[in-house]
């Protein structure tokens, strides 16, 4: 008898291991992980001609890491014409840490550091990024310009010779290597410097305009866990099951209880357009599919319609959802698929490929850990 119920167990337990087997043949889901299109981005200086000329043209002339001065006693950061190719040019800013890395090599970020290169002004060079250094850390303030990317880039640190200081263009009348320094945070207009997006992509679900690093430094403080998501497969179309905990703190919800699903109601209104609904496998407003390649996802309601975010005044922290015309070019319709560590199954954070301009980096987010029918979905 005993030999029977062991028998029974093991054969359970066997079958369990081939229905995930069979899922996961039946809808081979391709994780995908990518960089985000519009990460990086440059320092487009955006002064004047001569200090008190005509201004700049945005995308002129760019801040660049010369390699041939790293570890001397002049400034490392110079003016170069602006190439989207050139990596030296890329920076990334991570309103959290307030670093900038270097696209050329993403564990550098730069620094200001005193030498004696310069009377007034203090030289920038890269150090390996370490979030607890205050003269790697920069603040983004505000200037009276036509151009509201336009900021005057502050570190936090101040320095001993200089006091308060941001980056500085060696005189306002650019030209191929001139060098930028840390001066004193006066905002003239040689600390004038445009975040410039290249590879931003322009869309009707994203606004005309680039992403701006003002509202980056107030990202949305999210105390959520619904960004954990089950893909039950069922063919081409699945369904996204919240798989985060009871009320945050408590138990596991079942997989199976609770879906995403659109709401025809609010479709096109400023509210999102995904919400949470009792998992329903005939209901094709809770089905979608994703393309591997695309990084889409559609609605089995209308498989010519993609889900997207986009903006909008109903939440103060995220972003809401809808449905638009799938288009491969539009990257805030693109996902990928993180898998969250220490989770069984296929349970992924779904992130936006492209970065919002107010929070950065987004996912489908539950609005709140206790699931409930038509709880609101975000992204944030």
């Amino acid at each position: 008898q005993l030999f029977v119920r062991v028998f029974v167990y093991h054969m359970f337990m066997l079958a369990i291991m081939l229905r995930r087997l069979a899922l996961l043949l039946h809808f081979p889901l391709n994780i995908v992980t990518c960089e985000k299109q519009d990460k990086y981005f440059q320092l487009s200086y955006s002064g004047t001609r001569g200090c008190g000329g005509q201004e700049v043209a945005a995308g002129t002339w760019c801040a660049s890491i010369d390699p041939s001065m790293l570890g001397n006693a002049a400034s490392d950061l110079v003016l170069r014409r602006c190439d989207v190719d050139d990596r030296r040019q890329g920076f990334s800013f991570e309103p959290t840490t307030k670093l900038i890395a270097s696209r050329a090599d993403p564990t550098k970020c730069l620094v200001f550091h005193h030498t004696t290169a310069h009377s007034g002004c203090e030289p920038y060079t890269l150090n390996p990024c370490d979030p607890r250094e205050e003269k790697q850390q920069f603040q983004l303030d505000e200037l009276v310009d036509s151009d509201d990317q336009v900021f005057q880039w502050t570190s936090l640190a101040t320095s001993q010779e200089v006091g308060t200081v941001s980056i500085d263009l060696n005189g306002c009348l650019p030209e191929d290597g001139q060098q930028i320094w840390a001066c004193t945070a006066n905002g003239n207009q040689a600390k004038r410097w445009q975040m410039r997006w290249p590879h931003y992509q322009i869309s009707s679900t994203l606004p005309t305009q680039m992403p701006t690093p003002k509202s980056m430094r107030d990202q949305c403080a999210s105390t959520s866990r619904g960004e954990a998501t089950y893909v039950n497969s069922a063919g081409q179309y699945f369904q996204l099951s919240y798989s985060g905990t009871q009320g945050c703190d408590g138990s596991e919800v079942p997989v199976g209880s609770w879906c995403a699903s659109i709401d025809p109601s609010v479709l096109g209104h400023a509210s999102s357009d995904l919400v949470l609904r009792k998992c329903n496998a005939t209901d094709s407003r809770q089905s979608f599919s994703f393309d591997s390649t695309t990084k889409l996802m559609a609605t089995k309601a209308d498989p010519t319609k993609c889900l997207a975010f986009h903006r909008s005044t109903a939440h103060s922290g995220c972003k809401s959802y809808t449905l638009v015309l799938c288009n491969s070019a539009d990257a805030g319709q693109q996902f990928c698929l993180n898998k969250m560590e220490a989770v069984e199954g296929q349970v992924f954070r779904w992130e936006s490929a492209a970065l919002d301009s107010e929070d950065g980096e987004i996912s489908i987010d539950v609005e709140s850990c206790s699931p409930e029918d038509g709880l609101r979905i975000w992204a944030r």
